[in-house]
């Protein structure tokens, strides 16, 4: 008689100095979860960014799993990999076998080095049908994991000889996308609770500065399978053609489906705002504007009707290009019906994947936007217009970059700031296995090395992109430092406690602030300083 494994998943490591000004609900683990409990099997879920080591270390120290499983990502690569061999010591110390799984968009795309560095499987692409085969032949099996493994689809490991095995996934169907995400998520149960009592502790007043839509009670929705944009950094577009071998078309739940869930979480879970988390909500044609209107039509007829409180909020990801229709000459003009449509239903802001205000840089390989600065304005100014609220996401450590054009894209930024928006930053340009310039001659990069403790075998992990200029270079190489000095001074200056989180709006300026010294443009600083003492003077804790 077989004995049905336990399975123990857990989110990224998160790096201990990190602390979001907001949690998502990982509703992927919570979908396995619930696929795995469906079928009889214990199955836990930890995020690193909620849980404490205390509340699930006594358990493994016991030995009561048999199958861990971490959704890994490539920036925090090394910080999954130590987190693994950590776990890996503790089964060996205990003298229990154990399976130990990667998955995740990262995990699929990059198998081989995750492989490589010390997981013994990797769950290809959504990985609930996977996981399951794999959980029901570990408790029934007699021989080991790699010889019931060659049967099941959408899973890479190594054989016995060392040999990489790749059963590519099944491919996905418009009623599998259904089930995963709209049918599963209205059976789940997932702990908004818990999230929000956890936010409601360290969020405060000063999170809403310049008008940001901060509100604790917010669902999080997956509707749609992929974005459609080319983008020269990013690796999703081929998430699910790495998974399963081949393209797919890109799938999304209906307009109805979409409305049905956010009425569930409100009447549910108590939801008082929605991030609509997909990559890009509006997909990038036209059947994903449409679809965007018909949910937004539906939206407000159920406030109409009182279904949906009339103050509730929604915020969601896409990029600047799909707020531009063509007119009867074929010119590209703001598409003002849509926005319309959003900002009637309630959504407030809209997340911007703009990355930089320079032509030059829109148009190369490692941004390769298909966009210019001018219509780019166009479109926030058509967003503003329309009482819409965007944040704009900049990447300043474009590779391709020069120090004139990273301060001309600060500078057109800043105008943004007097207007309800917000500004997100990266300083580097991550490398991501599976994006276009990742394995390019072209793009160095900064590298770290992870050593196997198994095998002493060195890996190298490329992080980010280095700069091409090197008075860039330079610039960049000093950014992170001297903001955090920044901040702490910040904090000094307005009696901020070191746990207190600071508003994106603030962050956004301060690191202008440290541009402008690295750079010693006293233009540039004396007009970050006036904005940042502009937002400071009403913050309170």
């Amino acid at each position: 008689m077989s004995v049905l494994p336990a399975v123990i998943l857990f989110t990224s490591k998160s790096p201990a100095e990190e602390t979001p000004d907001s949690l998502s609900v990982p509703i992927g683990l919570y979908n396995l979860r619930h696929v795995l409990n469906s079928s009889g099997i214990r199955c836990d879920v930890v995020d690193h960014q909620l849980n404490l080591e205390c509340d699930y270390l006594l358990d493994l120290e016991n030995g009561i799993y048999d199958i861990i499983g971490i959704s890994v990502t490539h920036w925090r690569m090394l910080e999954d990999l130590n987190f693994l061999h950590s776990l890996k010591e503790i089964y060996r110390r205990i003298g229990k076998h154990c399976l130990f799984i990667a998955g995740g968009v990262q995990a699929t795309i990059n198998y081989k080095q995750w492989l490589k560095c010390g997981f013994d499987v990797v769950c290809l692409g959504y990985a609930e049908e996977a996981l399951l085969e794999i959980c029901l032949k570990f408790g029934s099996s007699k021989s080991s994991y790699r010889e019931f493994l060659k049967g099941c689809d959408g899973v890479a490991f190594l054989d016995d000889h060392g040999c990489m095995v790749h059963n590519p996934a099944k491919s996905l169907t418009n009623v599998k996308f259904e089930q995963l995400m709209y049918r599963n998520v209205i059976d789940i149960d997932l702990p908004y609770d818990r999230y929000w009592g956890f936010m409601r502790k360290k969020a405060t007043g000063i999170l809403l500065a310049n008008n940001r839509s901060y509100i604790i009670e917010n669902g999080r929705l997956l509707t749609t399978s992929k974005c459609l944009a080319r983008c020269g950094f990013c690796c999703c577009p081929d998430f699910l053609k790495e998974a399963q071998g081949s393209a797919l078309k890109p799938m999304s739940l209906t307009a109805e489906q979409v409305h049905h869930l956010i009425v569930h979480f409100v009447t549910k879970y108590g939801a008082k705002s929605f991030s609509i988390n997909d990559e890009d909500f509006l997909i990038g044609n036209k059947a994903g504007i449409e679809r965007a209107i018909d949910i937004c039509n539906l939206i407000i007829a159920s406030k109409q009707k009182r279904e949906l409180p009339e103050n509730i909020r929604f915020s969601c990801q896409t990029r600047p290009n799909c707020f531009l229709i063509k007119d009867c000459e074929g010119v590209s003009t703001v598409n003002h019906r849509l926005m319309q449509a959003l900002s009637k239903a309630g959504f407030h802001n809209i997340s911007l994947g703009v990355e930089t205000f320079s032509d030059r840089l829109l148009s190369s390989a490692s941004i390769s936007k298909g966009i210019t600065s001018e219509k780019c304005h166009a479109v926030l100014k058509g967003l503003l217009e329309n009482n819409l609220y965007p944040t704009i996401n900049l990447i300043l450590g474009i590779p391709e970059s020069t120090t004139d054009e990273l301060l001309e894209t600060v500078r057109q930024v800043i105008q943004y700031m007097d207007s309800p928006c917000q500004i997100s930053l990266v300083t580097h340009m991550l490398s991501f296995p599976g994006s276009a310039i990742f394995s390019s001659e072209k793009y160095p990069t900064h590298d770290v090395t992870f050593v196997n403790p198994v095998n002493n075998e060195s890996v190298c992990i490329k992080k980010y992109f280095l700069q091409h200029d090197e008075e860039m270079g330079l610039l960049i190489g000093q950014l992170d430092g001297v903001t955090q000095r920044e901040l702490e001074n910040y904090r000094n200056e307005y009696n901020l406690p070191k746990t207190a989180l600071l508003p994106r709006i603030i962050i956004s300026l301060v690191t202008f602030l440290s541009i402008a010294k690295i750079t010693n443009n006293e233009t540039l600083l004396n007009r970050v300083a006036s904005k940042i003492q502009h937002f400071s003077k009403n913050l309170t804790v």
